[in-house]
């Protein structure tokens, strides 16, 4: 009985090491936009994600519409957050604090890979 323990033991341990560590992959992102679709009309703006190297975040997306005004978003898919994808974006500003401190915060209301 002490035998099958001590070998039930680890390959339970690794069997939750490989689940869990499987969520980690990126999902794709299927949301591509519309060709046809005039986005800057319905109150879209072009962006760009960026990878920063700042603490406190990761990810953030620079605005087409402006110059060097940056956004960071409060929650996002995963999919979504490859340096240098270009996106059409909907978004709403919101007054909330940030470890970041490196662009205005906002919540997403749409996203779209352009």
């Amino acid at each position: 009985m002490c035998k099958l323990s001590n070998l039930l033991l680890p390959i339970f341990i690794l069997s939750l090491l490989f689940v869990f560590s499987c969520n980690r992959v990126k999902t794709i992102v299927k949301d591509t936009a519309n060709p046809t679709v005039d986005y800057a009309k319905q109150g879209y703006v072009k962006g760009l994600v960026e990878e920063v190297t700042l603490d406190g975040c990761n990810w953030m997306i620079s605005l087409k519409d402006s110059a060097d005004k940056r956004i960071e978003p409060d929650v996002w898919e995963p999919g979504y957050q490859v340096q240098g994808l270009q996106v059409w974006i909907k978004y709403e500003v919101q007054n909330r604090l940030s470890i970041c401190m490196a662009g205005q915060t906002v919540h997403i209301v749409d996203i779209k890979k352009r």
